[in-house]
């Protein structure tokens, strides 16, 4: 599993290298995607340490909510506007079902 995830990270790091659009970015943007690559590569790696030393019901929710975080991020730095409402209730729902199954 934890390979897993590091071969797809890495893999679609190539693909994206490769790729003719992604060549002619500049160095700063590719710093980014590097960064970016390997962060998701480590998330599988993180995530399942957390399930062996914490407690299922505490770490699946804690594990929703980084779509939260996404939404922050996606909202602040890279200026996605499109379908707010519907990510703003998306988000609502999530707090609501972690509140619901932490109890």
């Amino acid at each position: 599993m934890i390979l897993c995830g590091h071969f797809m990270s890495f893999y679609t790091l190539f693909l994206q290298l490769v790729s003719i659009s992604v060549i002619r970015l500049l160095p700063k943007q590719r710093k980014v995607m590097v960064l970016t690559s390997l962060f998701w590569g480590l998330v599988p790696v993180v995530q399942l340490r957390a399930y062996q030393l914490g407690s299922v019901t505490l770490i699946s929710p804690l594990c929703a909510l980084t779509v939260i975080g996404n939404v922050i991020v996606g909202y602040f730095f890279l200026k996605e506007r499109d379908n707010l409402f519907k990510k703003i209730v998306a988000a609502i729902l999530i707090v609501i079902s972690v509140i619901l199954i932490k109890g």
